[in-house]
């Protein structure tokens, strides 16, 4: 950390606005590192000052804002970022911090942000943002909302187990246990130990509790245990127990 500081004090005293903003970026990551979230946001908020109408400078502020609580700010300075500068991550972290905000209209939206990511290119963010996105049409019984998004996803844009676990959930909200088990069991002769996706053994496991299929849910939640990390993992292998 002590690095970025003197390069970001070395930038500000030349008066390189652009390496000084870098700086204060880089000594925000390694403050964050460190979890020491003050100075961390004190060095975004610097580098917002400097350049207040930064679309980039907008998303790592408010994405790291909406991370420590501090929700409704995160929201505001999203939504200003994604009015300046479009983009996959901006949306994918406005629509988590709409869902975490949980006003009026917000649950909606995010739903509406989340798909949209997950139609996008943007490749890591595909699998979570269809996943929120499938969350937020079954909370609302919106089934053919979910499933049309759901059509509109390839298996060459998402993992075939995701995307099979997703139409079994559905299917299974939606009253058809029948086609949830025929997706899961589909789902399953394709899923492995070896899979190194997290997000997708989540899901599959998660379907096959809700058909109490705990014998198969259980190698998944298995997989999923990180004995640092207590969590849904954890909680899983008590359910299936």
């Amino acid at each position: 950390a002590s690095h970025f500081q003197k390069a970001a004090d070395l930038a500000e005293k030349e008066k390189r606005i652009p390496i000084q903003i870098e700086a204060l970026v880089g000594l925000a990551r390694a403050h964050d590192l460190l979890e020491n979230s003050k100075r961390a946001e004190d060095a975004l908020r610097k580098a917002n000052l400097l350049k207040p109408d930064e679309a980039h400078i907008l998303l790592w502020l408010g994405g790291f804002l909406h991370e420590h609580g501090q929700t409704e700010e995160a929201v505001d300075l999203l939504e200003k970022s994604l009015r300046l500068a479009a983009s996959s991550q901006t949306e994918f972290h406005l629509a988590l911090a709409l869902s975490g905000r949980k006003q009026d209209g917000d649950r909606v939206r995010a739903t509406e942000l989340f798909g949209h990511v997950a139609r996008g290119d943007h490749r890591e963010l595909r699998s979570p943002a269809l996943t929120f996105a499938v969350q937020g049409h079954l909370a609302a019984r919106e089934f053919a909302s979910a499933r049309r998004l759901l059509g509109e996803i390839s298996e060459e844009a998402v993992s075939q187990i995701l995307l099979q676990s997703l139409i079994g959930l559905v299917a299974f909200e939606a009253g058809n246990i029948e086609q949830a088990h025929a997706q899961a069991d589909s789902a399953l002769r394709v899923w492995t130990v070896a899979c190194d996706d997290s997000l997708v053994t989540e899901s599959l496991a998660r379907l096959l509790v809700r058909l109490d299929r705990y014998a198969d849910a259980l190698p998944m939640w298995q997989a999923l245990v990180d004995p640092s990390m207590p969590g849904p993992a954890v909680d899983g292998l008590f359910g299936c127990a």
